[in-house]
């Protein structure tokens, strides 16, 4: 394990929930996203490269940016907390998502590049934009989401404000 995790922890704690906060964040950073692409006229290549029409394309666009964004919570964990250097960590996986996705896959699927000129700065733009946002919104988000330690199971039993233990009882 790096020196990074050791100093820092990497574990979420159990009153965190990075999955949800990453789901949420790409939520709110998907419209911003798809308006760049709209305006650019990006959207209808990246489809067309998909094979797939356009409220097709955009489905699929917002499905895997919802994983994208619960993949991102779940890789970052307390380090996308970080809201000194999250938008870095965000704005890095935005340029691995323009890498893996419009980039490699779409273009291995055609043959040759599937944008040009314009359109092509608009992705790369656009999944700039949606990385940090999203790595400015994970800390902003995860606050009203983070569980109190009263809620929080521990060893098969609920532990209270006060520290009593309950016997496995369900609330």
């Amino acid at each position: 394990m790096s020196r990074f995790t050791h100093a820092h922890g990497y574990d979420a704690g159990p009153t965190q929930r990075p999955l949800l906060v990453g789901l949420l964040c790409a939520a709110i950073a998907e419209p911003p996203t798809l308006a760049l692409l709209w305006f650019a006229d990006a959207l209808q290549p990246l489809t067309r490269a998909a094979g797939l029409g356009l409220i097709e394309g955009i489905a699929v666009h917002v499905v895997l940016v919802l994983a994208a964004g619960a993949l991102y919570g779940q890789i970052f964990r307390r380090a996308a907390n970080d809201p000194s250097g999250g938008w870095l960590f965000g704005l890095a996986y935005g340029f691995l998502g323009w890498m893996l996705g419009p980039v490699t896959i779409l273009q291995w699927l055609e043959g040759k590049p599937a944008i040009f000129g314009v359109a092509a700065q608009a992705v790369l733009g656009a999944y700039l934009l949606w990385g940090l946002l999203v790595g400015l919104l994970f800390p902003i988000v995860h606050r009203p989401l983070q569980a109190g330690l009263d809620d929080v199971k521990v060893k098969g039993r609920w532990q209270s404000k006060q520290g009593e233990q309950g016997a496995g009882a369900e609330r």
